[in-house]
């Protein structure tokens, strides 16, 4: 728990003077420490949304596939949420992604993540 709240503080004091791609391994370490310690759900999808955010920061196709790598790194555990938040949280996050993909040509990677993820009632959104 202690290395989770230090990278916490690291990330709130020093976000602006973080590159990218430390700010992403950040929100990385985050989520699985935060998932081994039990970290509320809430928290937890902050640093998922943070992390594909810094990783969008320089768009192109590299960016968009290391997204949607991210998102499925940790999609399994946000759909154990036992209110279908996970779900919802998702959907959101894929569309958000979903004119990148398209722009890219990874509407096919996108797809594949949504259905790994059994989203099949957004599945036409990603068509």
């Amino acid at each position: 728990r202690g290395a989770y709240r230090t990278l916490n503080y690291t990330y709130g004091n020093y976000l602006d003077l973080l590159p990218a791609e430390i700010k992403t391994s950040i929100c990385n370490d985050c989520l699985r420490i935060g998932i081994k310690e039990g970290i509320n759900f809430q928290e937890l999808s902050q640093w998922l949304q943070r992390g594909i955010q810094h990783v969008m920061e320089h768009p192109g196709r590299d960016a968009v596939e290391d997204a949607l790598d991210f998102l499925e790194a940790y999609g399994d555990y946000f759909l154990t949420e036992a209110n279908g938040k996970g779900e919802k949280f998702l959907t959101n996050l894929l569309l958000r992604l979903k004119p990148a993909a398209m722009e890219w040509d990874l509407s096919p990677k996108l797809n594949e993540v949504a259905s790994d993820f059994r989203l099949t009632e957004v599945m036409d959104v990603f068509v």
